[in-house]
């Protein structure tokens, strides 16, 4: 048994108390009693004392290529581990409705940590009881639904036992809702799974806030949808007057459950507006996190902020608040000359890709004039594969082409 020391004990009329000094190699507890009219109660177990973490600091990215970087950040004291979340910054260049979500939910199955019984079909699914972050159907982070129900091929919204556990919802990202004239649509393929034979579940659309203390507000005036019984039913939803920093929320007040089968939400933007995207949140116990396979299309680019974290005995984890965005430009997809008697050279999915009517010979270059490739005769339509990112000089024939990969 390890051995455990009094060190320091005191009364205060605060909530908390900071205790400097500590050794970083050492684990912390911390037990309070509670005095009153002579009385005292001494809390159940000793809690983990954390330390106070700072939020790191973002480095300049490297190893930008078309569609992939490095994050960087510096180290931060008493930090076991890392959270970088990535974000797109989409800018519109025309007036647009922006798709945040098209999934058909086809992929979607219970995850095995729940050992789910029944049929899983959109009729009979696994009540999980439980939250689930549905990020991979979404392509964006922070997608959630509170209870879930699981199908495959389907997720729902599960609000069968109000009484006993969450009221089922689903809720987006915070987006700024108020762009373009403060329209999102969202088309949906839904049914219904009642408690009882005689009672109706009805769907409530609507905008919200979230308190610091989690609470739900309902902003400007929700919707209200009938999802019919055992049979799905498509369904075009416009709401208006979209606020900055909200959500998109779907819940029903009925005991029963909602199923999803498709979802598609737009939202409305002007010609030059902004809106970042958050894309997706992962750890590392490193200060670095390599990000690739990312698109790359005009008028976006990625950001990056970083925060730190105290694991402890893994009981109780703490996180610091988010550094500072850093911004990236990823390179260009791909440079190309003007074509030449027909031929053309381009980058698709990391191969590039040569337009050689005339069967001319094909060679490819570094920056540094290395010789890579060389096809003597070249075919009319040919394909080949690149080294790795950077960029490069295709030469057919007698015509140079600049490529970045």
């Amino acid at each position: 048994m390890e051995p455990n020391y009094l060190l320091r004990q005191e009364e205060t009329t605060d909530t908390c108390m900071t205790v400097t000094g500590c050794d970083p190699s050492l684990t912390y507890y911390y037990i309070v009693q509670s005095k009153g009219a002579g009385v005292s109660a001494e809390s159940g177990y000793a809690m983990p004392a954390v330390p106070q973490l700072t939020a790191p600091l973002p480095l300049e990215p490297t190893n930008i290529t078309s569609n992939s970087f490095t994050a960087n950040w510096e180290e931060v004291p008493y930090s076991q581990g890392y959270t970088p979340f990535l974000y797109k910054e989409h800018t519109a260049l025309a007036d647009e409705k922006l798709s945040i979500i098209d999934t058909d939910f086809a992929d979607a199955v219970c995850p095995p940590s729940y050992q789910p019984w029944g049929d899983m079909t959109i009729t009979d699914p696994f009540e999980s009881f439980s939250p689930y972050y549905f990020d991979e159907f979404a392509g964006m982070a922070d997608w959630y639904i509170s209870v879930t129900a699981f199908a495959d091929g389907a997720l729902g919204i599960d609000n069968m036992y109000p009484d006993f556990f969450d009221m089922g919802y689903m809720i987006s990202p915070k987006l700024d809702f108020s762009l373009g004239d403060g329209t999102v649509t969202i088309d949906v393929d839904w049914l219904s799974i009642h408690a009882s034979s005689t009672t109706d579940v009805f769907a409530i659309v609507a905008f919200a806030t979230v308190g610091e203390d989690n609470s739900i507000n309902i902003e400007g005036t929700p919707q209200t949808f009938l999802v019919p019984k055992g049979t799905l039913k498509h369904e075009t939803i416009t709401l208006t007057g979209g606020q900055p920093d909200s959500y998109l929320i779907i819940f029903t007040e009925d005991n029963g459950i909602i199923m999803l089968d498709n979802l598609k939400v737009e939202m409305s933007m002007n010609k030059d507006q902004k809106v970042m995207l958050p894309l997706q949140s992962l750890f590392t116990e490193e200060t670095h996190m390599d990000f690739s396979n990312l698109d790359n299309f005009p008028g976006e680019r990625y950001a990056y902020n970083v925060s730190s974290a105290y694991l402890g005995d893994g009981a109780f984890v703490y996180q610091s608040g988010y550094s500072d965005l850093q911004f990236i430009d990823l390179l260009p997809s791909s440079v190309t000359s003007e074509k030449f008697d027909g031929v053309k050279a381009y980058v698709s999915e990391g191969k590039l890709h040569v337009v050689n009517p005339n069967n001319e010979p094909v060679n490819l270059y570094d920056v540094k004039g290395a010789l890579l490739l060389s096809v003597p005769a070249g075919e009319s339509e040919g394909v080949y594969d690149l080294p790795g990112a950077g960029l490069y000089i295709v030469k057919v024939g007698n015509h140079a082409i600049k490529m970045v990969r």
